[in-house]
Order: structure tokens, then sequence, then C-alpha cells
């Protein structure tokens, strides 16, 4: 299994000015041999083991013109190898494996490996080590999954040769990602997310009682349950009953619009033996914050944020500015 060494990496962004992309063998087939050992790999068995960057470019370039490369191909391979022997600390090196982005900085020189084809496919033919191993965390010792980040950082996997770099633009994303942060335009959104988040709270608590139980039965709708009981009416603990079509599960839920902790404590007594895999207890307006015992797991509790969060998530806010207007 790869590792993730350390959790939580500290690492100097304020020295770090690029970024590129590299492909850990062919099909990263290199991967787990570099995460687990903290290295980078190349393979380029063909180039002398001599080389170093004083040379620069050329004696790479002339090598693949022999062989027949055109001036971009030749030039290509020359400008990789070159990249491999003299980026320094300021630069992060990025590859994607197991459906994550992981990072890292190399330090020390190149280490040759062998000229041997067989042993070059194994190991590539020449290595650099890293300042701390590669990472799949931030800073902030958040996952780097793929499918939570932009596609303009994620289609660099694509890239079909060994190293390239990062565009300025995409320098930036990825500099901000590392640390935790989003790009300005994501805190703005955020923002205004948050703010409208507000006006719907509001919103619901204008709502008369039995708007609000129906507000409760089109967000269950929303998220796949489908009611199976009446709501409200002569019912003193349930005021609807629910099941989950795809996995059979059956809820009942309880709407509140105010309550108090001695309130719910009651009907947490009434609950007891009901045949349900959850119990849902809605409510807008708490006396203070409710707590529920951590040893009631099938006990879900849906407070003025949540339920915000999912009049917004489920579409609801044409509707409820209608009700509430």
């Amino acid at each position: 299994m790869m590792r993730r060494d350390p959790p939580n990496p500290t690492t100097d962004f304020s020295k770090i000015t690029q970024a590129k992309y590299i492909k850990l063998g062919e099909k990263g087939k290199w991967d787990n041999l570099c995460f687990k050992d903290g290295t980078l790999r190349l393979g380029y068995d063909e180039v002398a083991a001599d080389y170093s960057t004083p040379q620069g470019k050329k004696p790479v370039f002339d090598l693949y013109k022999k062989q027949g490369k055109t001036d971009g191909a030749a030039s290509n391979h020359a400008r990789q190898v070159h990249d491999f022997y003299a980026a320094g600390s300021e630069t992060l090196w990025i590859t994607f494996s197991d459906d994550k982005l992981w990072w890292c900085q190399a330090r020390g020189p190149v280490e040759f490996i062998s000229h041997d084809k067989e042993i070059a496919s194994k190991q590539g033919s020449r290595l650099r080590r890293t300042v701390s191993g590669w990472h799949d965390v931030s800073s902030m010792g958040k996952i780097l999954h793929m499918g939570k980040m932009s596609g303009r950082l994620t289609k660099i996997s694509g890239f079909r040769g060994t190293i390239c770099d990062l565009q300025p633009t995409t320098f930036e994303y990825l500099f901000l990602l590392l640390q935790g942060k989003n790009i300005p335009a994501v805190e703005k959104v955020l923002a205004d997310k948050e703010e409208l988040l507000g006006s719907i709270k509001k919103l619901i608590k204008d709502l008369n009682p039995f708007d609000f139980e129906l507000l409760v039965d089109l967000i269950f709708s929303a998220s796949g349950w489908r009611r199976i009981g009446i709501i409200g009416g002569t019912q003193k603990t349930k005021d609807l009953e629910l099941i989950m079509p795809v996995t059979e599960e059956r809820a009942i839920v309880q709407v509140k619009s105010s309550t108090t902790q001695q309130q719910f404590n009651e009907y947490l007594d009434r609950f007891e033996g009901f045949p349900a895999d959850k119990i849902f207890y809605v409510y807008h307006t708490p006396e203070r914050d409710l707590m529920c015992n951590a040893e009631e797991t099938n006990i879900v509790l849906i407070g003025p944020k949540a339920l915000a969060e999912n009049v917004l998530r489920a579409g609801l806010v044409d509707w409820l500015i209608e009700k509430a207007g």
C-alpha cells in the first residue's frame, strides 16, 4: 500500500517558484517504487552516465538527432533530461497515481543506476532523492483526490512525454491547492453561498407549521426517500414515515418548528422500540443547540444550518421564496 510520509507535510511555499509534472515510468510503473523510497526516476538509458547540467542540452539533442529524430523531438528529449538534472528545491514535482495527485521536492545530485535496458525498465536509469518523500495530502493534511480538483490540473496526467512544465495559471492553482486555499473566484462564491444560506434560514423560520412540514417532505423526496405515511395529523411521535427504495431502509421523521433539549429528550424516549433504521428530528428554531448521545447512532438531528443547505441542494429556493413571500 502506498504510504503518506509525513501525513501532514511542512513546506516553505514562499520559496517555490515553479512546478513540473513527471511520469514515473511508462504508465506509472515506477510509482510504488518511488513513493516507497522517496525518489524520482527517469528512463533515458541511452543518455551518458556522466551527463551533467553544465553540459547543457546539446549532447542529448545530438544523440537523438543521430537516431533520426526531428529537431523538435530531439529538443524535447534534451529539455526533459536537462530539467530532471537542473530543477532545484524551488521546484515542485507532481505526478498522478491511484486517482490522487502526489507531490515532492527533489534534492541532491542525480544518481546513475544502469544502462542495462532490463534493469532500467524496472528501476529507471537514474534517480534523484526527495526532500521529504512523496505526499498525497495538502499541507493541511487533506487528501488530494483528482475528482475534487480542477480539470486544468488533472488534464496534465494525459501528457504523453515524461516531464513538462505547469503553465502559470495552473501553477497558481496548484500552489493554493497544496496550501489548502481556494482561488479568489471560489472564495467569492463561498462567501456568497454563506450569505445565501443565512437568508434561507430566515425564510424557513417565516413558514407556517404546515408549509414547514411540506418543505421537509420535499427535501426528503429530493434525497430519494419515499413517503409511506401521512404528514402530521394526530400522530404524536412521527410526522413522516419514509422508505429508501434502493436499500429498503425505513425512517421516521419528527418535524418541529421550535424545540428544546428537554422536548427532544422526551421524543427520544418515545422513539425507543420503533421499527426504523433511522430517526430524523428536524427543527428550525432551537432554544439552544441540541445534543444527542453519541450512542444514538440512528438518530439524525437536522437543524437550521443543515435545513438551509438541503433547501439549496434540493433546488427548493424558488419554492421557499414563493411560500415565504
